[in-house]
């Protein structure tokens, strides 16, 4: 830990540390599921402990669906302003907006200026041009 690792490396190496336990966000609080953990450190048991992470995820989606199931669970649970989920059909056949918003989020992500914004075309560099074009002068 004082090194800095984390997830499966740490716990491969016999520490039994899980954000979602250690500082549960969302509903992991409410959720039960073990933390893998090797005893040598190596490669090998760092592949168990993945197998094993994708059993506890596959326990813990069980748990959501019976939740989700429960008359609890019933309330609306798709996001109200449609920036995460597409708004609903009547209002993307309405506006322009609707039918962009979603869409926007996904290309520049969350919102901010993306880190896939394409490069200004005198800052090509080798990797970035065309196979026979003659790239950025040297």
């Amino acid at each position: 830990m004082e090194w800095g690792f984390s997830g499966v490396m740490v716990r491969g190496s016999g520490i039994p540390w899980d954000l979602r336990k250690a500082q549960p966000y969302e509903c992991y609080e409410e959720m039960e599921f073990d933390i893998p953990v090797g005893k040598n450190g190596d490669t090998y048991d760092r592949q168990v402990i993945r197998m094993e992470e994708m059993r506890q995820s596959v326990r813990i989606m069980k748990q959501c669906v019976a939740k989700l199931r429960e008359p609890a669970g019933q309330e609306p649970i798709a996001a109200l302003d449609g920036t995460f989920a597409p708004p609903p059909r009547r209002a993307m056949k309405r506006s322009m907006e609707a039918l962009i918003r979603p869409r926007a989020r996904s290309c520049t992500g969350r919102g901010r200026s993306s880190a896939h914004t394409r490069p200004r075309p005198d800052r090509s560099s080798r990797p970035q041009a065309c196979r026979g074009s003659p790239g950025p002068e040297r």
